[in-house]
């Protein structure tokens, strides 16, 4: 944290075997109703291997597991298709393992 805003940065330094570390976040906060607000910077890389992504997992994933959840990719931005962020929707009959996630790409990102 730093003024006022938390800062999750990839490092390239070895770690337990790991070339790279990172972090991700989780809240314990259960929202039924309401609005959240997200700012998030894509990090000015190009090249195999990061993932950017803010997502919401259901909070039953501990009984019911991944996709029977539900997960919500607010953004996902994946190096291997270099110039698009993701927008996308899993669950059990709408899932990356089927071929059936619900994906949107509004627009095309340019570092």
């Amino acid at each position: 944290m730093s003024d006022g805003t938390l800062k999750i940065i990839a490092k390239k330094e070895n770690v337990d075997g790991s070339n790279y570390t990172s972090a991700r976040l989780n809240s314990k906060k259960q929202f039924t109703f309401g609005k959240i607000e997200i700012r998030a910077k894509i990090p000015d890389y190009k090249g195999k291997g990061i993932w950017p992504a803010l997502w919401m997992l259901g909070n039953d994933i501990n009984s019911v597991g991944w996709p029977a959840c539900g997960e919500i990719d607010i953004m996902e931005y994946v190096s291997y298709s270099p110039n698009e962020v993701h927008f996308t929707i899993h669950s059990t009959a709408n899932n990356h393992v089927k071929g059936t996630q619900i994906t949107s790409v509004p627009f095309l990102w340019k570092p």
